[in-house]
């Protein structure tokens, strides 16, 4: 049976729609295509088969309109059978019987989920395609697929130190513990990491931040980016807290993320945006 997916308004769509395709601009196969957008667009993906259902959903990024989609949809078609594959940073898989209890399950996942983040950093996925050429980061990801996901800041000053202002970091993923580790620090980021932090946290666990509830939120979404093996691109409302006063600040911005190499690094910019407003 062909696989269908649910959008964030609550579209439905086939898996292998090239709408979807020219919309995300991202080049996968058919099915790690329908898997990148479950994992970071919040799609819903149905595979049904007779009175079976696969469900494939990464709760935590499902929106009120796909949910109540999916809720209709299911409730008509009444499976008996279901299988729930969720994505939380991994893979993880359920059986239930009835529709009543997927949708049940699901709805207790996605509360779970966003309960634990942070409501100091709050994240929204965006296309790739929504980008604007005027943005710094349509320039990079351009440089990053002519050069074929290899960029090094070092060889091209006027993208990451002028277009850019320096507010990138590269980030090394150590696959036998699953930490995450600075391996560059652009010197954008001030007062998050001011000068004399830098040379420190160059090799560190990003999760040893001075702010850590604001570390673990970034962690788990470069997480996720490092999982996907493509761009991502994403508005972010965080409010941090600075250093040495210990004050608090907010701050919005456009974050995109691209893997390096075979994918064990992450190449993470950032753009200021002071219309972003993910609190109204």
């Amino acid at each position: 049976m062909t696989t269908f997916l649910i959008d964030d308004s609550g579209e439905f769509w086939d898996a292998n729609a090239w709408q979807l395709r020219s919309r995300y601009g991202v080049r996968l196969s058919n099915a790690a295509f329908a898997d990148f957008l479950i994992r970071n667009q919040g799609c819903i993906g149905l595979k049904p088969s007779e009175d079976n259902l696969v469900i494939k959903v990464a709760p935590i990024h499902v929106t009120q309109a796909c949910f109540v989609a999916f809720t209709r949809w299911i409730t008509d078609q009444a499976p008996r059978r279901i299988a729930i594959k969720w994505f939380d940073g991994k893979w993880n898989h359920e059986l239930t019987i009835g529709a009543a209890a997927a949708r049940k399950r699901i709805a207790a996942l996605r509360h779970k989920l966003r309960s634990a983040i942070s409501p100091d950093y709050l994240s929204q996925p965006r296309s790739l395609s929504a980008l604007e050429r005027s943005s710094p980061l349509y320039d990079l990801l351009d440089a990053w697929q002519t050069n074929s996901g290899r960029l090094d800041p070092s060889k091209t000053p006027r993208l990451f130190e002028e277009r850019l202002s320096a507010r990138y970091v590269i980030v090394q993923s150590d696959r036998s513990d699953g930490s995450l580790r600075f391996s560059d620090i652009g010197n954008g980021y001030a007062p998050m990491f001011p000068a004399s932090w830098r040379d420190k946290l160059i090799g560190a666990d990003i999760e040893l931040h001075h702010d850590l509830r604001y570390a673990r939120s970034v962690a788990n979404c470069w997480r996720a980016a490092i999982l996907a093996k493509e761009p991502t691109l994403s508005d972010i409302d965080a409010v941090q807290c600075e250093p040495k006063t210990r004050s608090r600040y907010r701050r919005t911005y456009s974050r995109i993320t691209l893997p390096l190499g075979d994918g064990s690094q992450l190449l993470c910019a950032s753009f200021l945006d002071s219309t972003i407003d993910l609190r109204s």
